[in-house]
């Protein structure tokens, strides 16, 4: 067991290698010089060429690369942003707790959501709630995002008056966002939590526990839910992810000062340096969920862990 923590834990690394080549070189590519652009409008070409310097941007891009990537993972230095002239990493543990946040309080609402009514819609299939838990499940996972965002902006923020726009210095201005983020998550639970119930449900075993005269909850709970829970507990995972990935779109309607609304304005004003950090921290965040996902699975499956016993006997 402590063998395979060790190889996940280890895995992060080419991981957290690869992400950051593939934007490395994706921004190198992209049109515009980030040295005009920061050393002002009205910098001489000298002035932009002692930024390049001080920048490291006049060496070639695979000594740029290996620089910075060796910065990161021997000196936890992430540089510093071309605009201000600040550490990337206090930028990003400024704004990376509202991300955060936005993303556990969408994570709660997908749970809340999308477990039971999977649950209810396996349990009572083809019937009237689960054609329209299904229904809704579908709308839920076709909906854009920024669409319904701002159809909640425009009823509960400017017709009604009751949420705030924008902001977020407290637990009301994260409301419209989570309900944004945990939609789509909750449809995708709900459709997977349904599809691993039915699976479970069709079991012999089940049939042999409603036999012996257990209660309904306890063949649901300690039977169904049990056996189903590691496709459930995937999607779980993925759908964080997901949630950290849409919280770019979601902080920018919202103007939420997360991290993922500085790496939207650091491309826009080409602070490369900065959309490379951020990028590297979101990869790192979801690598470590994948970790506690197989972890969560050795506990709960024993066959897994078995196989880990009988490969280190081996």
């Amino acid at each position: 067991m402590t063998k395979y923590i060790i190889k996940r834990v280890l895995w992060i690394i080419p991981v957290m290698i690869g992400a950051s080549f593939l934007v490395f070189a994706l921004l190198s590519m992209a049109p515009g010089d980030p040295a005009q652009i920061h050393a002002g409008l009205s910098a001489t070409e000298a002035e932009i060429e002692q930024f390049r310097v001080d920048h490291g941007l006049d060496k070639p891009f695979l000594q740029q690369y290996f620089t910075y990537i060796t910065n990161v993972f021997f000196k936890g230095d992430l540089g510093n942003s071309y605009a201000t002239n600040t550490p990337i990493a206090d930028r990003i543990l400024q704004t990376f707790p509202v991300t955060l946040k936005l993303s556990l309080y969408s994570l709660v609402v997908m749970l809340l959501i999308g477990v039971p009514l999977g649950i209810v819609s396996a349990l009572k299939q083809y019937s009237v709630t689960d054609t329209i838990a299904s229904f809704l499940g579908m709308v839920g996972v076709s909906m854009p995002n920024f669409w319904f965002a701002l159809q909640l902006i425009l009823i509960f923020s400017l017709s009604l008056g009751w949420l705030p726009v924008s902001g977020s210095e407290s637990f009301k201005y994260f409301i419209l966002p989570t309900i944004t983020a945990g939609i789509a998550g909750a449809a995708r639970i709900m459709r997977t939590t349904r599809s691993a119930i039915l699976e479970v449900y069709r079991q012999d075993y089940i049939k042999t526990a409603e036999a012996k005269g257990q209660k309904r909850s306890v063949v649901i709970w300690r039977h169904m839910l049990k056996n189903a829970a590691m496709p459930i507990i995937t999607v779980v995972a993925s759908a964080f992810c997901g949630s950290l990935a849409n919280s770019t779109v979601i902080e920018t309607i919202f103007s939420m000062p997360g991290m993922c609304k500085l790496m939207v304005d650091s491309i826009v004003s080409r602070d490369n340096i900065v959309v490379t950090g951020t990028i590297l921290v979101l990869a790192a965040v979801c690598c470590i969920v994948n970790l506690i996902t197989d972890l969560l699975f050795v506990l709960i499956d024993p066959r897994i862990k078995s196989q880990f016993a009988k490969k280190q006997k081996s």
